[in-house]
Formats: C-alpha cells, sequence, structure tokens
C-alpha cells in the first residue's frame, strides 16, 4: 500500500515538474517568488527600528502577532509557488505589505499618543512643557532601520512573481545507461 502511494507521488511530481524528454521545467515565476519569499522571512528578524532608550528593534519585537503574520504569508508564497499558482502571490505578498505598513504606523502613532496622553493628564503641571519636549524629541529620534528595506524587497519580489508571463526554465537531466535499461 505504501508503495503504491509512494509510486503514485513520484509519478504525479514526475508529471508536474518534467516534461516528456525528462527535463525538469521550472519558470522564472517560481525562482523569483521562492527568493522573495525567503527574503521576506529573513527581514522578520532583522533590525527594524531604532528608538532611544530601546536600541535597536527588530520585527519580532514590534507588537501582536505581526512577525507571524508575515512568515506565515511567506510560507503561503512557496507553497503557492511550488504549485505553479503564480497570481495568487499577489495575495500573501498585499497582505504582508499591508501588515509592515500598518505595524510602522502603529509605532510611530504610539509616540503621538503619548504626547497627547501627556497633554490632557499634565494639564496643571509645570513641568508639562519639557515633558513634551522630551516626547517630541523621543518622536524625531524613532527611525526606521535596514530590516525594512529586505521586507519591502521580498514584497516587491512576491508581487513582481505575481505579476510576470510565465516563461520556462528547461534544465536537462541526464539519466544513468542503467538506469535507462530498466
Amino acid at each position: 500500500m505504501l508503495r503504491k502511494k509512494i509510486k503514485y507521488l513520484t509519478t504525479l511530481i514526475n508529471n508536474y515538474y518534467f516534461d516528456e524528454n525528462n527535463n525538469l521545467v521550472i519558470q522564472y515565476q517560481m525562482i523569483i517568488a521562492i527568493i522573495g519569499s525567503i527574503v521576506l522571512m529573513v527581514g522578520v528578524f532583522l533590525p527594524f527600528i531604532k528608538a532611544p532608550f530601546l536600541g535597536v528593534v527588530d520585527y519580532t519585537r514590534i507588537g501582536k502577532y505581526y512577525d507571524e503574520i508575515v512568515i506565515a504569508c511567506g510560507l503561503v508564497a512557496i507553497i503557492l509557488a511550488l504549485l505553479k499558482l503564480y497570481r495568487w502571490l499577489l495575495i500573501p505578498a498585499f497582505g504582508s505589505l499591508c501588515v509592515i505598513v500598518f505595524s510602522i504606523y502603529k509605532v510611530f502613532s504610539k509616540v503621538s499618543m503619548l504626547r497627547e496622553m501627556v497633554e490632557d493628564k499634565l494639564y496643571n503641571n509645570p513641568y508639562k512643557d519639557l515633558i513634551a519636549t522630551f516626547i517630541d524629541s523621543m518622536h524625531e529620534a524613532t527611525s526606521l532601520q535596514w530590516g525594512v528595506i529586505i521586507l519591502g524587497t521580498g514584497v516587491l519580489l512576491l508581487l513582481l512573481a505575481g505579476m510576470l508571463q510565465t516563461k520556462n526554465i528547461v534544465i536537462p537531466v541526464k539519466v544513468n545507461s542503467s538506469q535507462s535499461n530498466m
């Protein structure tokens, strides 16, 4: 029973990735999508922002499951690329792009929200202006790091793979003479 299933899977893979001359057939889109997915998933672990008192923070420490969503989008994109469903790559690409942009918005809006909270809570406090100036300097000192560029590159590669026209790459596979006699 197991042999039949293995033989079925082998013939299924052979029919899907090999042509009638036993040459491996892949597309440019598959290569670009797999590279883009790997770049996207690696970008999660790279420096994302630099903030005062926090230092350099990677994307995994930004907030609520943003990193898990981006990694899941990368894994879905790899699966879609291996199944040769290239137009569907736009869904994980746009999904991860939305999550990344939203997380950038949330990081910078928290500093603005902190300023508004100081204005409300410390209405009659003589140190209100000093604290507000400190918060403004924190907002100005918060900057994006190079990991954002890597995340953007991964998203861009996925979008490119989803929009390209299919073009095959045929890789000849050598067959041993002893196997061809069987």
